[in-house]
């Protein structure tokens, strides 16, 4: 079966969930038999046997906010190219990944395909309002969380599914031994560059000696919530860490290069103060063996279960860190949330994923 993703942000190592859960998505597919094509505005590098297919139309090569990509769209035909591109590909799926740069918004029939909007992050909007108005064959989230919300909310989650994430296979997972806890190891973060990621305050709070390395991965993705945002953030990040003598604040990595990157912490830490829909780098560290600390929000705390150290956003960013230190001054409980993270996430695979994906859809 083809089935065809629309996703205009996409590109391969892009920093940002939806795109890599898509990747994850579109790899296990194809390992079931499947064919996938992803349409994207977005320069890419191949991205494996997923087919890319680049609008001629439009180039998304620097970050937009939601209103500059709505412009583009309207002045450079942008819609009307996807439209004929999934005329011409006749797949048996559509796969609308957002409701805007998903484009679900502008979503349309197109003989006897499926569509399916995904909605990785719960939005009540016109946008979002718009895609739900389409009538999808099935709408897509990735945990209860969002569900929840959804029905919260008070839409009608009739035809909803819950379709978890699944982790993208990488190139040396078959070889690099993951699984021993690192107790000397550094202390690792992986964020976006967006104020809700909490990474700012938490160096804020950083005690006086740590003791460790403190090793910051930042990376700016094709969106942003205003104008400037991304910068100003990385600013405001880079001047706090010039306070802690521990902290280094490492270059970005390509999407094969995260979990190897994680593997080698002994704690990886999820300071986000809004809750994660689904916690996808969280589940990166518990596949490789290393716990994780973050705030007890979203769907992070049935994600983890025992494979990290939750505490409540009230506690601050010092919870955090004291979270931390007591997890690592204690080499036996380390042992376990490591063993806790490798048994938590084997079902995680990206065929999973793509059976979870099928099963929904095709219902």
């Amino acid at each position: 079966m083809e089935i065809a993703f629309v996703m205009l942000s996409f590109a391969v190592d892009a920093p940002a969930g939806i795109e890599r859960s898509i990747a994850a998505l579109a790899a296990g597919l194809h390992r079931l038999g499947h064919r996938s094509t992803i349409i994207t505005a977005t320069p890419s590098k191949p991205f494996g046997p997923v087919a890319l297919v680049s609008l001629a139309s439009m180039r998304l090569d620097r970050s937009l906010t939601e209103d500059a990509l709505l412009a583009t769209l309207a002045s450079s035909g942008g819609l009307a190219e996807v439209h004929e591109i999934l005329e011409s590909l006749r797949p048996g799926v559509i796969c609308w990944g957002d409701a805007t740069w998903g484009l679900g918004f502008a979503a349309a029939r197109h003989g006897a395909a499926r569509n399916v909007l995904m909605v990785h992050v719960m939005r009540d909007d016109p946008l979002v309002r718009r895609a739900l108005a389409f009538g999808p064959d099935r709408v897509l989230v990735p945990s209860a969380f969002v569900l929840k919300q959804a029905v919260s909310s008070g839409f009608d989650t009739y035809r909803w599914s819950v379709v978890p994430n699944g982790l993208l296979p990488g190139p040396d997972d078959a070889s690099r031994p993951y699984g021993s806890p690192k107790a000397s190891g550094p202390i690792r973060l992986v964020a976006r560059l967006e104020p809700q990621k909490g990474v700012e305050e938490f160096l804020v709070a950083s005690p006086r000696v740590v003791g460790r390395p403190i090793e910051v991965v930042l990376a700016a993705a094709g969106f942003e919530y205003f104008a400037g945002m991304q910068e100003s953030v990385e600013r405001r990040i880079r001047l706090v860490s010039r306070d802690v003598s521990t902290v280094r604040i490492c270059p970005p990595l390509a999407w094969h290069e995260v979990r190897p990157f994680l593997s080698d912490a002994s704690v990886c830490v999820i300071p986000s103060v809004e809750p994660e829909t689904f916690g996808l780098v969280a589940l990166e560290a518990m596949s490789v063996g290393t716990p994780v600390c973050a705030f007890d929000l979203g769907h992070l705390p049935e994600l983890l279960g025992e494979a990290g150290r939750l505490v409540p956003l009230n506690a601050g960013s010092g919870g955090l860190w004291t979270a931390i230190d007591e997890l690592l001054s204690d080499e036996k409980e380390l042992a376990h949330r490591a063993r806790a993270g490798l048994s938590g996430s084997r079902p995680y695979t990206a065929e999973n994923a793509a059976r979870s994906f099928l099963q929904a859809v095709l219902s």
